[in-house]
């Protein structure tokens, strides 16, 4: 559920754990 967030806004903590390294990908 986090990554369909993280499109939208930034992660939060909670999110930025369960993504991890998704997050830079996603970062972009």
């Amino acid at each position: 559920s986090c990554l369909k967030l993280k499109v939208f806004v930034r992660p939060a903590n909670s999110c930025m754990k369960t993504i991890g390294v998704h997050d830079r990908v996603f970062d972009v």
